[in-house]
């Protein structure tokens, strides 16, 4: 007679497969509370726009209302909306800050068509407000030739957008 050792102590099939099935299902969940989790803690990443910034044609004067740029995408996939859009002048040599704004007092942005954005094939232009003579004439004593350099800086929900950093007003 042959003796033969039977183990009877392994897990059934059936008992088996639950457990394989569980461990997918706590898995599965796990795995999707952390994705969310990740998904849900992403920042905003502005805008991917990049402006350009060129002196305007028109000459400065020693008035309140001179155009002192014009801004226009190089890249403008997004339409932005004014109002997260901060567009900010300084004036190195004043040592002054402009915040501009579509009817701004100090600095002004027009644009080609009044809505609530800029879009990404539009051109807008800087002027001074109104209240203040940002550029005077390009200069001291307003003589023809005399330049006054502005810095431009642009930012959307908080983020910067790229793009030139100065710009020369000429009179």
């Amino acid at each position: 007679m042959k003796n033969e050792m039977k183990n009877d102590e392994a897990v059934s099939p059936v008992i088996a497969t639950i457990l394989m099935v569980a461990i997918t299902v706590v898995l599965a969940g796990v795995l999707y509370v952390w994705a969310s989790e990740l998904a849900g803690n992403q920042t905003e990443a502005g805008s991917l726009n990049q402006y350009k910034a060129e002196d305007h044609p028109s000459a400065t004067t020693a008035g309140m209302t001179d155009n002192l740029m014009r801004l226009s995408f190089v890249n403008g996939p997004d339409d932005l909306t004014w109002s997260f859009l901060t567009i900010t002048l300084f004036d190195e040599e004043q040592g002054k800050t402009y915040k501009c704004t579509p009817g701004g007092a100090d600095c002004s942005v027009g644009e080609e068509t009044a809505d609530t954005v800029w879009g990404g094939s539009e051109v807008i232009s800087i002027a001074e407000g109104g209240s203040t003579d940002i550029c005077g004439a390009a200069g001291a004593g307003g003589d023809e030739g005399n330049s006054c350099e502005v810095k431009v800086s642009m930012q959307y929900k908080g983020k910067p957008i790229a793009g030139t950093s100065s710009v020369v007003a000429v009179a």
